[in-house]
């Protein structure tokens, strides 16, 4: 792998996680650009780390397994990381950190697809997490004020 195509890979997931962190910061979320950023670039360089030392192998199948490995890896770190978002307000009586949990993880996903050179699938992926943290809120209202179950 060129340097050019790491600084293309790693430069891509920050970008993406950058965005999505942009409009966390946008609500006042406490996790923003920057941690969103370097998160996805780091689930990026992980994945880059391990097809670099999947080079070395000397069958696919022990690449594809050393990757699939750190991919659960990441996975299970970004779900201790999550978990550390939540935690019960008792002025509003509900969990918080819910969303913000689910997007750190879908950033992780999006940085890890970037590292394995997947950039259409990362792209597609940031969209649609930027849609639904967007504009998402007011079709989940919308359709709870038809129901006649609107709490907010």
């Amino acid at each position: 792998m060129t340097t050019t195509e790491i600084f293309l890979r790693l430069g891509f997931a920050l970008f993406l996680g950058t965005i999505i962190g942009f409009e966390r910061k946008l609500v006042h979320k406490e996790a923003g650009m920057r941690t969103y950023g370097i998160l996805s670039m780091a689930c990026s360089t992980f994945m880059v780390s391990t097809i670099m030392i999947g080079n070395n192998f000397e069958t696919a199948q022990e690449t594809w397994r050393a990757l699939s490995n750190v991919l659960g890896s990441i996975i299970t770190g970004i779900g201790f990381l999550g978990v550390g978002m939540i935690f019960y307000s008792k002025e509003e009586r509900a969990h918080v950190g819910l969303t913000s949990s689910a997007t750190l993880l879908a950033v992780a996903g999006i940085g890890a697809t970037c590292g394995l050179g997947f950039y259409k699938i990362a792209a597609i992926s940031a969209l649609m997490v930027f849609l639904m943290l967007t504009i998402g809120y007011r079709f989940e209202y919308a359709l709870l004020s038809v129901l006649g179950k609107d709490d907010r």
